[in-house]
């Protein structure tokens, strides 16, 4: 149940917030309507910084107070960022839901910040993105880290290998990296990673984590296992052969010498990765070519 909060009582909590804890201010009583703002406190070199951000856009303001700023100052740096952040969205009241719990059932919800910094030279931009990921709650905290790096990076091959797989490499020019991946990435519950307006449970007081990445890191594969189908319409069953496939080029190369030679022009070419997904391949690198808005992959050929 949200509950309307007073100003100085609300400015009071901020002041007060631990760090790497995340505080949900939402804008009218009702919990499914208007937008939410995360609120997390983070301290590094005697100084506590205030980051508040709208969920699911990147409306963000931010503070930096240092130990001679502690009491009165604070408070009124705190109070300048909330009256901005409201005065800017037309809002004036403020609502916290006492009773929300941070974790449901066996995972803790980790709200994690996808720092995307691209440097060239001495210009450097920095780029964010928010996801939670669920960690299993019987992990260590100092695990945490590793396990969300591991789940983003599964995630982006997952969405590589999804219906919209084909589209995210054509569109990058297979030059896919995190900046493609933030464009695309709609959330993966499988793998526990979602959007912050699309996990299903509250996320009041959740763990908050900073993954920093290199913004142009390429994120395709020289070699994955797949399967390629081969439908000769003959009227039997497609054939099923095991192959390497690389997202990199399209190169589809078999692990059984002289089974290339056993595909017709005329047949029918599919790739899965193993979730169901057709991939169409083409029957070698110049028809993929000829036609890249069908063709992500194609029969790698050492005679061409």
């Amino acid at each position: 149940m949200l509950k309307k909060i007073e100003f100085d009582e609300l400015v009071c909590r901020i002041e007060n917030l631990p760090s790497n804890q995340m505080l949900y201010l939402h804008t009218t009583e009702d919990i499914t309507d208007g937008p939410t703002y995360g609120l997390m406190v983070t301290e590094a070199f005697e100084t506590r910084m205030y980051l508040l951000c709208s969920l699911g856009s990147s409306h963000c303001k931010a503070i930096s107070c240092n130990d001679s700023m502690r009491g009165e100052a604070e408070r009124n740096a705190i109070k300048s960022m909330l009256q901005s952040c409201w005065d800017e969205a037309g809002l004036s009241c403020y609502f916290l839901d006492e009773g929300a719990e941070s974790s449901k059932g066996d995972i803790v919800p980790v709200l994690t910040t996808l720092v995307r910094i691209r440097e060239e030279g001495r210009h450097r931009e920095v780029f964010t993105d928010t996801y939670v990921v669920a960690v299993p709650k019987d992990m260590e905290p100092y695990q945490h880290h590793r396990y969300v790096e591991k789940q983003l990076r599964t995630a982006a091959q997952a969405l590589l290998a999804g219906e919209k797989g084909d589209e995210c490499i054509r569109q990058s020019c297979r030059d896919f990296n995190w900046g493609d991946f933030a464009m695309w990435f709609e959330g993966n519950p499988e793998l526990g990673v979602y959007l912050p307006e699309e996990f299903p449970f509250r996320l009041h007081g959740a763990e908050t984590l900073d993954l920093s990445v290199n913004q142009d890191e390429f994120l395709l594969e020289d070699e994955l296992d797949a399967t390629l189908y081969i439908d000769q319409h003959n009227g039997a069953e497609p054939v099923a052969r095991h192959v390497l496939a690389s997202t990199r080029d399209g190169a589809v190369e078999f692990d059984e010498l002289g089974s290339v030679k056993d595909i017709m022009e005329s047949d029918t070419l599919w790739l899965d990765f193993g979730n169901g997904v057709r991939h169409p391949v083409a029957y070698d690198q110049p028809e993929m070519e000829e036609d890249e808005e069908h063709f992500a992959y194609y029969v790698y050929r050492e005679d061409l």
